[in-house]
């Protein structure tokens, strides 16, 4: 685990350090329309995921959100970025119901990757 990338990309979603980009865990990177919510509250036209934030963040102009490109940038295993990516465990539990991931709030999302940076684990229920 790179725990500098870790918290980088903490830092970035809970500073909102890149202004045009918006938060929502259940799209990667995508140009917001009408049913799909910022939940960074700055209302911005484009939204994404931990993984479109890390992409963002070493490729500014980045289209698309490149999740084996996001997992080297943190340096996980392809576990633990299923598990932070998607929270897949969680997902699980609540049923394969997609619509958990829009209830992750960055600022949930922040927790979570500075537990990672901490332990080296993720783990959803910390935040």
């Amino acid at each position: 685990m790179n725990k500098e990338n870790v918290l980088k990309v903490a830092d970035a979603i809970e500073q909102h350090s890149i202004p045009e980009l918006g938060f929502n865990m259940n799209y990667g990177l995508v140009s917001r329309s009408d049913n799909i919510k910022d939940l960074s509250g700055y209302n911005c036209d484009t939204v994404a995921c931990i993984a479109g934030w890390c992409n963002m963040l070493t490729k500014p102009d980045a289209r698309f959100s490149d999740f084996d490109a996001a997992r080297e940038f943190l340096g996980l295993d392809p576990k633990a970025a299923s598990e932070l990516f998607y929270a897949s465990s969680q997902w699980e539990f609540e049923g394969g119901d997609h619509t958990y991931l829009e209830r992750i709030t960055p600022s949930k999302a922040a927790v979570v990757l500075r537990h990672l940076a901490e332990t080296g684990e993720v783990n959803w229920s910390v935040a």
